[in-house]
């Protein structure tokens, strides 16, 4: 690439940082919460925090949600995927919702972790507490719905 053309690009980038060590703290407080009082369902949301400026930054870092869903925070059975509410969250919302299997206790490799996106496409088993990319897909969905809304 030539210097002018380099100059360009940098002018209409921007920093984005993803925070891996507060998304995997929340992930695993989440998880080894839930292991210890399986009474309640924990959340914890992904998303992209932009400052705004010359040289716009952004960072992808993750915030715990509230216990429980819409007052349902009892739970009946052990679903080892995705719950049944989270796929039409997921469509409603327009973002990826990713389970932990928190109810198997305490796992050697890291409990499994499964997504359910947007389009309705449920995968199972996409990474553990111990080996997640999810800050990086958080981006990628961003990116994608940035560039197809």
């Amino acid at each position: 690439m030539s210097t002018v053309a380099t100059q360009a690009l940098q002018k209409s980038s921007s920093i984005v940082i993803v925070n891996n060590t507060q998304i995997n703290a929340d992930i695993n407080n989440a998880n080894n919460e839930t292991i210890a009082d399986q009474t309640k369902e924990r959340q914890v949301y992904v998303g992209i925090s932009v400052t705004r400026g010359d040289i716009p930054t952004a960072e992808i870092t993750s915030t715990r949600g509230p216990n429980g869903i819409d007052g349902k925070t009892t739970i009946t059975m052990f679903n080892m995927t995705s719950s049944y509410y989270d796929k039409p969250t997921s469509q409603r919302l327009n973002i990826p919702i990713y389970a932990v299997d928190s109810y198997t206790g305490v796992q050697t490799n890291g409990n499994a972790i499964h997504r359910v996106t947007p389009n309705g496409v449920q995968t199972n088993n996409i990474g553990t507490t111990k080996t997640n990319n999810i800050g990086q897909e958080s981006l990628n969905h961003f990116i994608e719905k940035q560039k197809n809304p």
